[in-house]
């Protein structure tokens, strides 16, 4: 099967090719976009090269994987507009994959940890955050899909008993907050913070093989929150609200 993977939600962003024979990896690659050019410049270019590399045609293509967030409105807004003219232009799957669990997905090469819990930067003194449990199948999610404060969400890992590992720009964001938990907790290396567009790929393929389709016309972004615009309503309206989609 021919995937191409999307991801949007950060501020670099990038987009994969995956070949997948007997639920194996046949072919992978990625190419990550620049910071800032995320909002639709590059990435069909970007995507045009690695088809060319690949000497894979438009029409090979058989699942389109994309990241619905949390995370950047614009960037989700761009990359999300993509992958349905994909899909509804050559009549191929699409599926939509969350962010965090795609942060997740970073971690599988690491040591074990009974709890991992992704935190993205939602800004607005928030975080988009969920926490995870190790299984003998995977992962189970313990949480909903969070937007959150850095303080609240420190209260609810410290919950969890048992070997936790964090990782995401979220903790560069709110270092002064996250660093408490330097005696119960640990943070991966750098490198695994920012979702990989070649794990939105897998991701998709693993959810397309248990059955998940989405509709190219309705498949929408995981916000958590109300976007700007909603929030400016609201507040013509005489109601108040704390934090935006960036």
């Amino acid at each position: 099967m021919k995937i191409i993977g999307i991801e949007t939600s950060s501020i670099r962003g990038g987009v994969a090719i995956l070949e997948m024979r007997n639920n194996s990896v046949a072919r992978q690659k990625g190419l990550a976009l620049k910071r800032g050019l995320v909002h639709g410049k590059l990435l069909v270019p970007a995507l045009d090269k690695l088809l060319k590399e690949a000497h894979w045609r438009k029409d090979d293509l058989e699942l389109v994987a994309v990241d619905i967030g949390p995370g950047s409105y614009t960037g989700l807004r761009v990359g999300l507009a993509i992958a349905k003219t994909i899909s509804y232009a050559l009549k191929t799957k699409i599926v939509g994959v969350s962010s965090l669990d795609v942060l997740l997905k970073n971690t599988d090469k690491i040591g074990a940890y009974k709890y991992i819990c992704p935190v993205i930067d939602a800004r607005w003194n928030q975080v988009y955050a969920a926490i995870y449990e190790k299984s003998v199948d995977g992962h189970k999610r313990m949480t909903d899909y969070l937007a959150i404060s850095p303080e609240d969400l420190l209260k609810l890992i410290n919950r969890y008993k048992g070997a936790m590992l964090l990782l995401g720009d979220g903790l560069r964001a709110y270092e002064d907050v996250f660093k408490r938990l330097a005696n119960r907790a640990e943070f991966a290396p750098e490198h695994f913070w920012s979702p990989r567009a070649e794990n939105v790929a897998i991701l998709g393929y693993e959810s397309y093989k248990a059955g998940k389709r989405d509709d190219p016309i309705k498949l929408l972004p995981l916000y958590l929150r109300p976007t700007e615009a909603e929030i400016n309503l609201k507040i013509k309206r005489g109601s108040v609200a704390v934090g935006v989609a960036p």
